[in-house]
């Protein structure tokens, strides 16, 4: 991200490349072009210099001189797909938590970055404002962009994520696909534990699949393994 080690400083080892530039040899002005950063606070983020959420949301645009018709339908998009139509001429100040938390995460996605980093995005939002984020980041997973997400919501991650890193301590423990680290035994070691659908079916396949795994993480994945060991079942 840059911030090490251009605002953090201290000895450092190593290289930190993102999007293929050295984080040290690059300003967090021109890494910013490229990556969003959306905090676990989202009080953390905001500008303190609008006035309304139209401007907090505009801010970023306005710093990268986009024209100001452009700017409006950018920011008439985002909150279409945000939900903060009703927000736009709210101050940022009296939103509650939830609400700053959807206006810091349009903030960031309004910016297009090729990168997108969460970092528990979504501690300030009820069940369903979080699962309409969460759609609208498996969108943009989906369309492109590479999104690096901070999570204990295991669920969640086994449901969105390519890859999992597991970090303890400050350090690298493990490292794979979902089914990778979620069936490793040394997970609970690290306080961690899979997703409920991972002991479910483990329980309940037990070897009765063709499948290359006996598990399930996802709702999804429950349904399709536990359909087929009925059908097999039946016709054996």
């Amino acid at each position: 991200m840059g911030l090490i080690p251009h605002y953090f400083v201290g000895h450092m080892q190593g290289l930190v490349i993102v999007d293929g530039q050295n984080t040290e040899q690059v300003t967090i002005g021109d890494l910013s072009k490229h990556i969003g950063l959306v905090f676990q606070n989202p009080f953390n983020q905001l500008s303190y210099t609008a006035d309304t959420v139209e401007e907090e949301l505009a801010y970023g645009l306005s710093n990268r001189g986009v024209s100001q018709e452009d700017m409006r339908e950018k920011v008439a998009t985002i909150a279409e797909e945000m939900d903060l139509k009703e927000l736009l001429d709210k101050n940022p100040l009296e939103l509650s938590g939830g609400q700053t938390q959807r206006v810091a995460l349009a903030s960031a996605l309004i910016l297009e970055p090729k990168i997108l980093v969460l970092d528990e995005c979504t501690t300030q939002l009820d069940p369903m404002s979080s699962q309409k984020m969460m759609n609208i980041v498996q969108k943009l997973s989906q369309q492109g962009t590479t999104v690096v997400m901070v999570d204990h919501d295991m669920e969640r991650v086994a449901e969105l994520a390519d890859r999992i890193l597991v970090l303890h301590n400050g350090k690298l423990v493990l490292a794979g696909t979902p089914d990778t680290v979620f069936d490793s035994p040394q997970l609970v070691d690290y306080g961690l534990t899979p997703p409920d659908y991972y002991e479910i079916t483990k329980k309940m396949i037990d070897g009765k699949t063709t499948s290359e795994n006996d598990f399930a993480l996802t709702e999804c994945e429950a349904i399709k393994l536990l359909q087929e060991v009925l059908i097999n079942g039946n016709n054996s």
